[in-house]
């Protein structure tokens, strides 16, 4: 009842900007590779939800918290290191209004 939502995966739009600066596990041009053209970040994002349906919250609202850079596009970023767009347009494809937006 006191659920508002799940968010998944937090201003992921940035990650790139990271590189070498986080030593435990530097984030390298791959990474980003897989993170969005592989749909890693799809996989994740369905595999999760999919956990926490199973645990009874199905219907709460899902999301990926987006910072102000996701908004560099029409209506989203969408280059190579940042597909939010594509990545906006599948979820509203698979979960509907059950995917809402949320911004930092």
């Amino acid at each position: 009842d006191h659920v508002m939502g799940l968010g998944i995966g937090n201003e992921l739009e940035l990650l790139y900007t990271l590189g070498n600066r986080r030593k435990v596990a530097p984030v390298t041009p791959q990474c980003i590779k897989e993170l969005w053209a592989g749909g890693r970040l799809w996989k994740q994002f369905k595999a999760t939800a999919a956990e926490f349906d199973d645990l009874g919250f199905s219907s709460v609202p899902l999301t990926s918290v987006l910072g102000g850079y996701a908004l560099a596009g029409s209506p989203f970023v969408n280059t190579m290191k940042s597909q939010v767009n594509t990545f906006v347009k599948q979820a509203l494809g698979e979960y509907g209004s059950r995917f809402v937006f949320t911004f930092n």
